[in-house]
């Protein structure tokens, strides 16, 4: 798979920082749909399909899923989850709807 797209996050007191990817969207076998996989690294370590009847819309769903996997995260909420230095803020791209009183953009 490849990836389409990376972000960097800053996570206080880790010497490492954290990275997310969303991969290519992919054909699914039934030829009707398509999935993305959204991936972050530890201490999230996860990784979820996102799935759409486009590529363009398995891709706008793997954008709205790695917004809820971390503006919903308990740590960017404990303001442990930053970028460039500065952490509970913006993370550098929108927020679901959802989570409007935790993150400053909406999508």
């Amino acid at each position: 798979m490849k990836v389409v797209a990376e972000h960097t996050f800053d996570l206080r007191d880790a010497d490492e920082p954290v990275r997310a990817r969303i991969y290519e969207p992919a054909p699914e076998p039934d030829g009707n749909s398509w999935t993305a996989w959204v991936e972050i690294d530890a201490p999230f370590a996860c990784r979820w399909p996102a799935g759409g009847v486009s590529n363009l819309q398995a891709l706008i769903m793997a954008l709205k899923l790695l917004s809820i996997l971390v503006y919903g995260a308990q740590g960017y909420r404990d303001g442990k989850l930053g970028r460039s230095g500065r952490f509970g803020g913006d993370l550098g791209f929108p927020a679901f709807h959802l989570y409007l009183d935790e993150s400053p953009f909406p999508f």
